[in-house]
C-alpha cells in the first residue's frame, strides 16, 4: 500500500493483437522516478537494485539515479550493517534505516511467503535529500504465496509451502531451508539457500524482533485473516475467469495444467489455511510450549493488539538552545509491558503528525517527533542521533512556548 510498503503496481492486461484476442500479459511498473514519486518518497533519493544480499563492497547492484554521484552512500550502509554488533548496531539502525518502512516490507516478505528476495529481487531505496534513511522495496515476486524453487531445483513444480520452517530442499535433498519461518531470511533460517544479512542482523536486534513481531501481527489480523482477503480472491476470480480460460486455451500453462478455479481452491486449501494456522496458532507466544519443530524455535508472536492501549507523552522541547525550531521534539511513549503499532494514530494540536504505517514502539519504549529529522539528529544535546533514538518526522506545526493543547489520537477509534 501507498506509504506502508512502497513498490511496483502490477495489474494483469488483455493484449489483443490485430484486432484479435493476443494474450493475457502482467503490466509491472518499473521502479524509477516515477514509481517513488507516486508513493509520496523523493525521487531524487538513492535507488539501487541489488544483486547480493548486503554484503561488504557494492558489486552486483545497479544504480538506477543520482548518477551524477559514485555508489559511496551504498558502501557506507553496507559497512555500517556488517562492521557493527550490539549497541553500536543498534544505533546505526536507528540512524540508518527507515523502521517502519523496513518493517511492512519484511511482513509482506513473511505473509506472501516471498523467499527468493535474499540475495536478489529487491532494491535498497535512501531518502538521501532528507532523513537519509534506507529501506528495501520488492521486485519479481512470481515465487509466493508457496511457490519455490526448491523441489527438484524447478520453479516449474507445482508443491506449495506453506508451514515448512525446516525442510531439506533442492534436487538432492541436501538445503536445509526454513521458507515458512516468520524469521525467514536469517543465518540460521535462510529461504532458497540464501540469507541476507541486513534482515539477519535486523532480526537479530531485540528492540527491532520486538517490533516485527507486533508489527506482523496486527498486519495478519488486519489484512491475512478471512474473510478480507478472500473476499478479494472472489472479486478477481469473477472478473478474470473468462479472460484466464482463453488465454489457457491459446497457451497453454507453465507446469500442471489447471484450471482457474481448480488454482485457487489449491491456494486457499494449500497456502491460506494452512498458512493463517501456522501464524496465528503454531508461532502464536502461548504455544511456545508446544512447538513442533525441534531444528527451529517459535516466533513468538503477540496476541491481537488490545484495543485503545494507553500511551503517554514524554519529553519535549519547545524552546531549543540552538536557537533553532528545527531542533523541537516531543516524545510519545509506550507505558506498556507489550509493543504497540500507531499504524493509524495520529498526533493533533498544536503539532500535526500521522504515524507511517508500521510505527511500533516496543514495551517501555519511545518515539521521538520532530519537525526536521537531521536536525534533531545533529542537535548538540541529548535527545540527539547516535544514541539508538527511534525518531520520525516531520510534523506540521510548533510546539508553543506558551502552552497548548497537543493530544494523541487511534483513528481506528473515531467513528463520523
Amino acid at each position: 500500500e501507498t506509504r506502508g510498503a512502497p513498490g511496483s503496481e502490477s495489474v494483469l492486461v488483455r493484449l489483443p493483437r490485430n484486432g484479435q484476442f493476443h494474450a493475457i500479459n502482467a503490466f509491472i511498473e518499473q521502479p524509477d522516478r516515477r514509481l517513488l514519486k507516486r508513493e509520496g518518497l523523493d525521487d531524487d533519493g538513492a535507488l539501487y537494485k541489488m544483486f547480493n544480499a548486503v554484503t561488504s563492497g557494492t558489486s552486483g547492484v545497479e544504480k538506477k539515479n543520482r548518477k551524477h554521484e559514485n555508489n559511496a552512500d551504498l558502501s557506507a550502509f553496507v559497512s555500517g550493517v556488517n562492521n557493527t554488533s550490539g549497541a553500536a548496531f543498534e544505533r546505526f539502525v536507528f540512524d540508518n534505516v527507515n523502521v517502519p518502512r523496513q518493517l511492512n516490507y519484511l511482513v509482506a516478505t513473511v505473509l506472501t511467503q516471498n523467499n527468493d528476495n535474499m540475495k536478489k529481487n529487491f532494491y535498497l531505496y535512501r531518502d538521501s535529500d532528507g532523513t537519509g534513511e534506507w529501506f528495501q522495496v520488492p521486485w519479481d515476486t512470481d515465487l509466493t504465496w508457496g511457490s519455490h524453487f526448491m523441489t527438484n531445483d524447478s520453479s516449474a513444480d507445482d508443491g506449495i509451502w506453506a508451514r515448512e520452517d525446516y525442510v531439506l530442499g533442492g534436487r538432492n535433498q541436501n538445503a536445509p531451508i526454513s521458507p515458512s519461518h516468520p524469521f525467514v531470511g536469517t543465518q540460521a533460517l535462510p529461504g532458497n539457500r540464501s540469507w541476507n544479512r541486513l534482515i539477519n542482523k535486523l532480526h537479530g536486534n531485540p528492540r527491532f524482533a520486538e517490533m516485527f513481531r507486533r508489527r506482523l501481527r496486527t498486519v495478519m489480523d488486519d489484512h491475512f485473516s478471512s474473510p478480507g482477503l478472500d473476499d478479494r480472491i472472489t472479486e478477481l476470480r469473477d472478473s478474470f475467469t473468462a479472460d484466464a480460460n482463453e488465454d489457457r486455451l491459446k497457451w497453454g500453462q507453465f507446469g500442471q495444467s489447471q484450471s482457474l478455479a481448480t488454482a485457487i481452491r489449491l491456494l486457499e486449501g494449500r497456502y491460506l489455511a494452512p498458512r493463517r494456522n501456522h501464524l496465528f496458532v503454531t508461532h502464536l507466544e502461548d504455544n511456545a510450549d508446544n512447538y513442533p519443530t525441534p531444528q527451529t524455535s517459535s516466533a513468538r508472536l503477540p496476541s491481537a493488539q488490545s484495543v485503545a492501549p494507553p500511551m503517554q507523552f514524554g519529553a519535549f522541547d519547545e524552546n531549543p538552545d540552538s536557537g533553532s525550531q528545527d531542533d523541537e521534539f516531543l516524545e510519545v511513549r509506550n507505558p506498556n509491558a507489550f509493543a504497540v503499532d500507531l499504524t493509524g494514530w495520529s498526533v493533533a494540536g498544536g503539532i500535526v503528525h500521522e504515524f507511517l504505517p508500521g510505527t511500533v514502539i516496543e514495551a517501555n519504549g519511545s518515539l521521538y517527533l520532530s519537525p526536521d529529522v537531521p536536525s534533531f539528529r545533529a542537535r548538540r544535546t541529548s535527545p540527539r542521533g547516535n544514541e539508538g533514538r527511534f525518531v520520525q518526522g516531520a510534523y506540521e506545526g510548533q510546539i508553543s512556548a506558551r502552552g497548548e493543547a497537543i493530544v494523541l489520537l487511534d483513528l481506528s477509534l473515531i467513528h463520523i
